[in-house]
């Protein structure tokens, strides 16, 4: 299996994005990987490709479609977010899986037809009953998974309180450094601010940018407020904002041990040592969510009849 998530920025639709698209010079590494597609002659049986939704309808896209078909594949695309699967953050995200075989090609007359270009993206979470591979025949027994189908209905969205740290209103001095500065909070633009609080169900969408810029467009911003923030969302009650000086030490940025969580990394995962806390941020904001991944994984590599 190879796994693939190119460089978004061509594609990318967030404030500031060129959209260079095949222009764009981070293309050449995914142009790369179509060559070397196309020039091995024991091709992987899978491939799994994550990007933006800006990815689609893209002339890089169009490109790798052409390739695919060359190469005699397959593919089944989707549009989804980890609010799907109930984790409580919006990330839309463009996801194709890829089989070396006809098995995503529609059948029309009897025959396999062409697969779709764009055309019949899903926008609902694989429902994958576990059929292993005769290679994998055991793995069932050895991971100990149960062969079951999944729910028919989405999954509830939890609530942040199972992501996020202490939100008493005591800020340890380890924690001062997420803190938003006054100058931000006098600032004009600070109204606007994307505030949650433990029991919010939703966050924006978190990038690479989120460790220097606070905007809807990098992610949202956690509310530290004691007994309110013990009771009643942001979302279903709306907090103040005709003053935001009235929030100074009360909001802070997620830190990067809870973004790994609502990301899908173990609890285990640590950074190495000596890495910035804004190069950590940065990171984060480039990877991907492992709730969905797994997901459309566990589709192209189980979900075989």
């Amino acid at each position: 299996i190879w796994t693939m998530s190119p460089p978004c920025q061509p594609f990318t639709t967030t404030k500031g994005g060129r959209r260079g698209d095949a222009s764009d010079r981070r293309t050449a590494g995914f142009r790369g990987v179509m060559r070397l597609l196309e020039s091995v002659a024991s091709k992987p049986r899978w491939l799994l490709l994550e990007n933006v939704k800006g990815f689609v309808g893209s002339e890089t896209l169009m490109a790798w479609y052409d390739c695919l078909e060359r190469c005699g594949y397959s593919w089944r695309e989707y549009l989804l977010s980890p609010v799907q699967v109930g984790v409580p953050n919006n990330r839309m995200r463009y996801y194709m899986i890829c089989e070396h075989s006809d098995r995503f090609r529609p059948l029309r007359g009897g025959q396999p037809g062409p697969c779709s270009r764009g055309d019949d993206i899903i926008a609902s979470v694989p429902r994958t009953v576990r059929r292993f591979p005769p290679a994998c025949k055991d793995l069932d027994r050895d991971l100990e998974l149960e062969l079951e189908p999944a729910q028919e209905k989405e999954a509830e969205v939890m609530p942040l309180s199972h992501f996020i740290g202490d939100c008493s209103g005591n800020i340890a001095d380890d924690d001062a450094c997420y803190l938003l500065p006054d100058d931000a909070l006098c600032s004009d633009w600070a109204k606007d601010l994307p505030i949650v609080n433990q029991h919010d169900r939703i966050t924006h969408c978190f990038t690479a940018a989120y460790g220097r810029i606070a905007h809807r467009a990098t992610g949202s911003l956690l509310l530290i407020d004691g007994e309110r923030c013990q009771t009643v969302s942001v979302a279903e009650q709306p907090i103040d904002r005709s003053d935001m000086m009235q929030y100074s030490r009360r909001i802070r940025r997620f830190k990067p041990c809870e973004l790994l969580g609502l990301f899908g990394f173990p609890p285990q995962f640590q950074f190495p040592d000596g890495i910035p806390v804004d190069h950590q941020y940065k990171l984060i904001g480039n990877s991907v969510s492992i709730w969905v991944v797994a997901r459309v994984a566990e589709e192209l590599l189980f979900g075989i009849s």
